[in-house]
Parts: C-alpha cells; sequence; structure tokens
C-alpha cells in the first residue's frame, strides 16, 4: 500500500468466459496458474466484470474458479480472514495483481483503501476497520457495515470515512461471477444492456472500421464473448442476432488454435487502444 495508483476509469468491459474453460488442465496447480494469468490480464485492461456462463456440469472446475478468483480480489493484508481450504493449495505461485483495491489509489490530495470490519467494540460501540496497518481505524456505529464486510475508507488529510464507492466510476477491482444460465439465455436477458461482440476465428478480420466504431462508442457498455471449448461459437449462441458484431481479433494467425486467454488478451489490448482519445 506504500505506492498508491492514480484513480483510473473503469474500462465498462464486461467479458463472458464459459464455466469449462478449465476443463484442458489437469491439475489444481495447472487450473491455479491459469487463473492466475487470466486475472492479471482482466485486471490490467481495467474489466468492469467477468462473468462465466454455463457450458460445464463439473461442481468441482467451478469451485475452483469461484474459490480463486474471490482469493485475488481480496487484497494480500486482509487475506487472512479468509477461510483455509483445499483449492487454495498453490496460491503462492500466483501472481501478484496490484490491482488499485490492493494498493489504494489516490485523486489530488485523496486516497481510497480497502479496508474489513472486523468487530464493534463493545466498551465504546466503534466500529473497528482493518486495512492493514499495525493500528486498526474506529468509527461511530452511524456506519450501516456489517462485520466481515469488505468497505472502501477515504482518506483526506488526517481524516478518514467509509464509503460506499470509488468517485467517477473508477476501476478499484474486476467483479466476478457465475451464470446458471447458458450465453445464449443470458444474452435473450441481458442483450439489451450491451454492444454484443463475438470473439471468433469465423468472425470479421479486426480492421481500421471496427478499431474507428469502439473509439467512438468509448462511453458504451459492451460485452465481449468467448465460444466454449468445444464446438462452433455460432452455432452454440443458435441465434445470431443475440451477437451485434462477430469479430476476429487474430487474424493470420500460424497457430493451428488460439487458446481463450491467448484471444482474451489480443482482444482486450486492441479495444484498450482505441478507447482511448489521441492527441
Amino acid at each position: 500500500m506504500d505506492q498508491m495508483q492514480p484513480l483510473r476509469m473503469s474500462s465498462k468491459i464486461t467479458i463472458a468466459l464459459p464455466d469449462s474453460i478449465l476443463e484442458n488442465e489437469d491439475t489444481l496447480l495447472l487450473k491455479t496458474m491459469k487463473i492466475g494469468s487470466l486475472s492479471r490480464t482482466i485486471t490490467m485492461f481495467r474489466v468492469a466484470k467477468l462473468l462465466f456462463y454455463q457450458d460445464s456440469s463439473n461442481f468441482k472446475d467451478k469451485k475452483i474458479l469461484n474459490d480463486l478468483f474471490t482469493y485475488l480480489q481480496c487484497p494480500p493484508y486482509l487475506r487472512k480472514y479468509l477461510p483455509s481450504i483445499p483449492n487454495l493449495r498453490y496460491t503462492a505461485i500466483l501472481p501478484p495483481l496490484h490491482s488499485p483495491n490492493h494498493t489504494g489509489v489516490c485523486m489530488n490530495d485523496i486516497t481510497f483503501i480497502a479496508g474489513r470490519v472486523n468487530e464493534q467494540n463493545s466498551h465504546d460501540g466503534k466500529i473497528i476497520v482493518d486495512i492493514g496497518k499495525k493500528t486498526p481505524l474506529y468509527f461511530p456505529q452511524g456506519n450501516f457495515v456489517n462485520k466481515g464486510q469488505f468497505v472502501i475508507i477515504k482518506k483526506q488529510f488526517n481524516d478518514y470515512s467509509i464509503e460506499k464507492g470509488l468517485p467517477f466510476d473508477g476501476y478499484w477491482y474486476t467483479q466476478h461471477q457465475l451464470l446458471e444460465l447458458p450465453l445464449n439465455q443470458f444474452l435473450k436477458k441481458f442483450h439489451t444492456q450491451f454492444y454484443v461482440i463475438g470473439a471468433s476465428k469465423s468472425g470479421e478480420n479486426i480492421s481500421k472500421t471496427h478499431m474507428n466504431l469502439l473509439k467512438m462508442g468509448r462511453n458504451s457498455a459492451y460485452l465481449l464473448a468467448f465460444g466454449p471449448l468445444k464446438g462452433v461459437f455460432r452455432s452454440y449462441v443458435k441465434e445470431d442476432n443475440l451477437i451485434d458484431k462477430w469479430i476476429n481479433f487474430v487474424p493470420n494467425q500460424a497457430t493451428k488454435t488460439v487458446k481463450i486467454e491467448e484471444a482474451l488478451h489480443s482482444a482486450l489490448s486492441i479495444m484498450n487502444m482505441y478507447s482511448l482519445d489521441f492527441k
């Protein structure tokens, strides 16, 4: 927490991946390594939300996904409060995220730090919040928080307060969610909330036209969807009108296949570049 980052805007990009993404990894060690790589990518590009749509009946892998992403989202100095479970056996090999909620962020003379509500002091009724320092913070009982809740602490000069969120839609960390719906059913319900891009080798090769579209729509909410590990993505979606644009983000590939994590990094790199205002 000694090297805080400047406050950055969220990218307004939601990613949809199949919950079968760990299917080809045979051991917990390999699954942990893959999740660590995915976490770095989505954090680097400030992805707003990561969705895992239903594509597998493997409950064990789904539990690993949820346990490891929950662990990675938590600031290192607060992980002591997380339960010790078998799925976290190899977390020592995970790369550090250094995400804003891990390091804290600053804006002008104001800093924002992640904390956890520990308990309510029985003597004076104050709320105790751990922010990774030797001495915790104490707040009056009027703050409506619960024990075990993760909160954002605002520090301005020597004054601390509990905040509901960051200002100006700032990026804090990437939320994750395991859906109980296949992708096509999810899109039927929520398609109107996003401009939906299907990442597929059968899509149009990424071009200046697509790049200009991304730049003009930089204030839009995008859903970038990737197909299942097996089968044809277009056939999986079934209804083509659920996808606004099919794009191949890795044209002229020299490998027979492109892994989801590789295509994800390529797509987010391009979308990040053309969401900026160039001088």
